[in-house]
């Protein structure tokens, strides 16, 4: 029926089960299609869009009635409403800096592959997708050394 989240946290929030978005239809009798398409709300016939969830949230905007629209909605469930949800669940959690930079280790020597370039010294180079998560790997050691500056 629509958009279910299944990313970090999903189970704290009760991901696709609880929390599934949906761009609702409002018709033209001011009748809403809850997800519903028949020839009782047949395609052609609702005014706009707005962003909806199965735990009873809805947006307030009432989007056109294009694909855009639609879409507009979706992001609008997303933003509005699911984001808080994982926001709030993300508030709970801290991860200590010395479990943040063990993981990064292992990540570093479990993921960091290299192929044969004759063209660089010592005929081997990293992946690109090596080079990838090195790049990551590289801006969250900026983000904890940052962190560690802030809270001196």
């Amino acid at each position: 029926m629509g958009i279910s989240y299944w990313g970090p946290f999903a189970d704290a929030i009760g991901g696709g089960d609880d929390h599934e978005g949906f761009a609702n239809r409002q018709m033209r009798d001011g009748q809403w299609s809850n997800g519903e398409w028949s020839s009782r709300f047949p395609s052609d016939a609702h005014v706009g869009f707005r962003a909806e969830c199965t735990c009873g949230w809805h947006g307030e905007e009432l989007f056109p009635p294009t694909d855009e629209g639609e879409e507009a909605a979706d992001d609008a469930w997303s933003e509005q409403h699911l984001q808080g949800l994982i926001d709030a669940e993300a508030r709970k959690h801290s991860v200590r800096a010395d479990r943040l930079l063990r993981w990064m280790k292992d990540v570093r020597q479990a993921a960091l592959k290299t192929e044969p370039d004759s063209n660089v010294l010592g005929g081997e180079r990293l992946t690109e997708r090596s080079r990838g998560f090195g790049d990551a790997l590289e801006q969250l050691g900026k983000f904890l050394e940052q962190q560690a500056r802030e809270q001196r």
